[in-house]
C-alpha cells in the first residue's frame, strides 16, 4: 500500500516497508528498509501498518482540512520560483563580467573563467526549470485528483482486492509520507506531503482499543482536531 511513498523519519534516507511477524499474529508493521541490510541504525521497531493506514485514510477523507491545503498559496517561494530567481542572478553576474571584459583590452584569464562558470550555471538552471515545468504539467490538477481519491477511499479502502487501485490512487495524490517507525508512548507521528499543496501536514495516530484509534490532525498550531474512528 505504501510502497515507494513511506519514508523513514528516523534515518531520513530509506523507505519504510511492510514487515509481517508470525510472533505478532501476522500483524504488519512499517519498518525501515535499511535495517535488514545493515545500512541504517533504525532498528526493527515498526509502526502498526493497519493503524497508520486507517489514520491516513481518515485524514485524507477530511475534505474540510485537505481542500484548503490544496488551494492555499505558500508564503515561501516554490522550487520553480527559486530556480527562476537563481537564473536571473546568474545572468546578471554574467552580464557584469562581460562588461568588465569588454572594457579591458587585457582582461585577466580569471574573468573569462568566471564568465564561463556563470554561463554554465545559467544553462544548468534553465535545464532544471524545464524539468520542473514539465513535472507540473504532468500532474493532474490537485483538486480533481483529490475528488477521485475520496471516491476510491469511500468505496474501496476496506477491500484487499482493491489494494492495487488504492495504491495507484495514493501515488497520484501523495508525494510522500515521512514516519518515524519507533513512535512514542503508543503514538506515531507522520508528516503527509500532498502533491499540489504548499505545506506538509502532521498527523498523529494512537491506538485506543482493539476496536479503534484516535487520529489527531495538525494543519497548523491553531488547528488541532481529534477524531475517534472505529476499526
Amino acid at each position: 500500500m505504501f510502497t515507494g511513498l513511506a519514508k523513514c523519519g528516523c534515518c531520513g534516507r530509506h523507505n519504510l516497508i511492510a514487515h509481517h511477524s508470525t510472533r505478532e499474529e501476522g500483524q504488519g508493521r512499517l519498518v525501515s528498509a535499511g535495517t535488514g541490510k545493515g545500512r541504517s541504525n533504525c532498528g526493527f521497531a515498526g509502526a502498526p501498518l493497519d493503524l497508520i493506514a486507517k489514520s491516513l485514510f481518515s485524514f485524507l477523507a477530511d475534505s474540510e482540512l485537505i481542500r484548503p491545503l490544496l488551494t492555499a498559496k505558500s508564503s515561501h517561494p516554490c522550487k520553480l520560483e527559486e530556480l527562476q530567481l537563481k537564473v536571473s542572478e546568474a545572468e546578471k553576474r554574467a552580464e557584469r563580467i562581460a562588461e568588465l571584459i569588454l572594457g579591458d583590452d587585457e582582461a585577466p584569464k580569471l574573468l573569462y573563467d568566471r564568465l564561463k562558470l556563470e554561463e554554465a550555471r545559467g544553462k544548468q538552471l534553465r535545464s532544471e526549470i524545464d524539468a520542473e515545468s514539465m513535472r507540473f504539467k504532468a500532474e493532474a490538477p490537485a483538486l480533481e485528483t483529490y475528488e477521485g481519491l475520496r471516491e476510491t477511499l469511500a468505496n474501496k479502502s476496506n477491500h484487499i482486492s482493491h489494494r492495487p487501485e488504492m495504491r495507484r490512487a495514493l501515488a497520484a495524490f501523495l508525494e510522500k509520507i515521512v514516519l518515524d517507525p519507533h513512535g512514542e508512548d503508543g503514538v506515531w507521528c507522520f508528516t503527509v506531503h500532498l502533491k499540489g499543496a504548499c505545506e506538509a501536514v502532521k498527523s498523529f495516530a494512537k491506538q485506543i482499543s482493539n476496536a479503534g484509534f484516535i487520529a489527531l490532525r495538525l494543519g497548523d498550531p491553531a488547528r488541532l482536531s481529534e477524531v475517534a474512528v472505529a476499526a
